[in-house]
């Protein structure tokens, strides 16, 4: 028959009431109703960090809605970008230019270069084109 330790019984009893009484004060702070208000999450606000998904061909359609008609001066892409963003447009890409000239290339049938302003390139709409695309 194993004998029995009295001293290791007594130490692991000691150690569990520890461990209980620390739980005990542990749930006690949880409990209290200023640490709830505390810890609670927010339950108001938008906490969205990227923007909600727009419908296919949005950004396609507001270039086109910010490009001047034929027969006017053009304007630069980043001077499209910065157009549309004064209008509330929020770019998901992280460089607007980049996204305008790519719905600008989808766009070319629709658009016209008409020149350059230093090393930037000016756009409006084609010829005769005065339909949104689709």
């Amino acid at each position: 028959m194993p004998s029995i330790d009295l001293n290791t019984i007594d130490e692991k009893l000691a150690k569990a009431k520890e461990e209980v009484a620390f739980w005990e004060r542990a749930k006690a702070v949880f409990l209290d109703p200023r640490i709830s208000q505390i810890a609670a999450p927010p339950t108001t606000g938008n906490f969205s960090i990227r923007p909600r998904p727009r419908p296919y061909g949005e950004l396609k359609r507001r270039v086109w809605e910010t490009l001047p008609p034929a027969g006017h001066p053009g304007i630069t892409t980043q001077e499209i970008a910065d157009a549309m963003q004064r209008s509330g447009f929020v770019f998901v890409s992280q460089t607007p230019m980049i996204a305008v000239n790519e719905a600008l290339v989808s766009l070319e049938d629709q658009v016209q270069n008409v020149g350059k302003r230093g090393l930037a390139k000016l756009w409006t709409k084609g010829e005769g084109k005065t339909e949104a695309p689709a």
